[in-house]
């Protein structure tokens, strides 16, 4: 039997409910998230009930300890992994404590990894469909007719 399993996952960053919903029923199932990328890796545990919280404004360690002086752990809150600016905890208690971000500094991080992650590309996919309009201007509606 595996004890480790590699999964591709299909979550936007921002849809934080689904992907707290999925870790909850794989660690149901015997599964525990130990890394993000392009890949998800989970290694095998017993069967556990923990609740899960993802946090963009806590993505990095540093900034927990400055932000809050490390009140996370005391809260019964620990992470479990982290990706760029995502983090992901884990709760073991039977009610959860609330998590210490606010929606609105939640809503501010998920915009500007939004923007950092996909204005490039859209701003090079806009210029390549320029490109392409301006050589099809350029030829010639007289260029389709000749090539047939």
């Amino acid at each position: 039997m595996r004890n480790r399993k590699r999964r591709m996952e299909n979550f936007t960053f921002y849809d934080y409910r689904e992907i707290c919903t999925h870790l909850e029923q794989m660690v149901q199932n015997g599964w525990m998230l130990k890394r993000i990328g392009l890949f998800w890796e989970y290694e095998r545990i017993e069967p556990a009930r923990l609740h899960f919280a993802v946090s963009h404004c806590r993505g990095i360690k540093e900034e927990i300890e400055e932000k809050d002086g490390g009140r996370l752990p005391q809260d019964g809150w620990k992470q479990v992994c982290q990706s760029d600016r995502m983090g992901i905890y884990c709760c073991s208690r039977e009610e959860a404590p609330p998590f210490g971000s606010t929606a609105k500094e939640e809503l501010e991080a998920v915009r500007g990894i939004g923007i950092k992650r996909y204005l490039f590309s859209g701003l090079l996919v806009f210029a390549a469909a320029l490109l392409q309009e301006w050589t099809f201007f350029i030829s010639g509606p007289g260029f389709y007719r000749s090539a047939v």
